[in-house]
């Protein structure tokens, strides 16, 4: 069953990861485009950055969890465990992730 889901959790990332890079590459492609490229100059972080946090998080929640057993979290009045602990991981790394470009970003409007 363990291999299964780490075929299955690898299958998405690459399926994830497929996807941004074409969205990249259409983007590419169009670059003589002068409306295209403003808009992705204007909100690069947007456009391309928060695509690469989500693959990050799942990566670090999917593809890096312990196997030791599921994940608990317990916190804010709430108990969570198994899959509520991963989505809720998974929604801090985005967060902490999406945090970090929007801090570090300075090449544009903010996210």
């Amino acid at each position: 069953m363990e291999d299964y889901r780490n075929a299955v959790n690898t299958a998405v990332a690459l399926l994830i990861l497929i996807s941004v890079l074409a969205l990249i590459f259409a983007a590419w492609l169009n670059r003589f485009d002068p409306i295209l490229t403003k808009i992705v100059f204007r909100n690069f972080a947007a456009i391309i950055g928060l695509p690469f946090a989500f693959i990050g998080s799942f990566a670090i929640v999917a593809l890096f969890r312990q196997t030791e057993g599921p994940i608990n979290f317990e916190g804010f009045g709430m108990k969570l465990s198994g899959s509520s602990g991963q989505i809720v991981l998974w929604v801090i790394c985005f967060l902490a992730i999406a945090g970090a470009i929007k801090l570090l970003w300075h090449g544009g409007p903010s996210l």
